[in-house]
């Protein structure tokens, strides 16, 4: 085994067919880009990790179960691939987490020592983290409904969150 990792994280879902589509899809498209590292799995939803366990389903680590496995397993650089749409609580949670083993903090999974940390870590920013990110987007949905008539309008829906986005809504809007 390699002492490189790869973490996707992401807010993890009870449809085993959305997960298979879009969180599986990622963690396979990641490992084979990434085939020098070993690929783990987060689920940030202790929600969604909970409902799964209670229907007799085996969820994705949370973050801390993933970081204490990475240890034990004695990865070095771990470089973390967020499946996240904004930098919202759930991305910066998991910046935080990762600060505070770098910092030398046991996880609440537990680790080794309490000196037990990563030589590299890097964490890749969510998908629309800058004003690029946004053009290219807008780009990428006027391209994708080209043929709207002056009566017709396209109305994409996903859920929200007042957790810090900075008008990112308004923006896309």
């Amino acid at each position: 085994m390699s002492d490189k990792a790869i973490l996707v994280a992401s807010f993890g879902t009870l449809q085993e067919d959305s997960q298979r589509r879009s969180i599986g899809a990622l963690e396979t498209e990641a490992a084979a880009f990434f085939s020098d590292r070993t690929l783990y799995r987060a689920w940030t939803s202790a929600f969604i990790r909970k409902r799964l366990l209670s229907s007799g389903r085996t969820p994705a680590d949370s973050t801390e179960e993933a970081i204490a496995r990475m240890l034990r397993d004695g990865i070095r650089d771990v470089l973390v691939l967020p499946a996240f749409v904004f930098e919202g609580k759930e991305y910066r949670d998991l910046c935080a987490r990762f600060a505070d083993i770098q910092k030398g903090e046991k996880t609440k999974a537990g680790n080794s020592s309490a000196s037990a940390k990563f030589e590299k870590v890097r964490i890749a920013r969510p998908l629309l983290s800058s004003d690029e990110d946004l053009d290219d987007i807008i780009r990428f949905l006027t391209d994708s409904f080209p043929c709207r008539k002056d009566d017709e309008a396209v109305i994409l829906m996903g859920h929200g969150t007042t957790y810090g986005l900075g008008g990112i809504y308004s923006t896309l809007d």
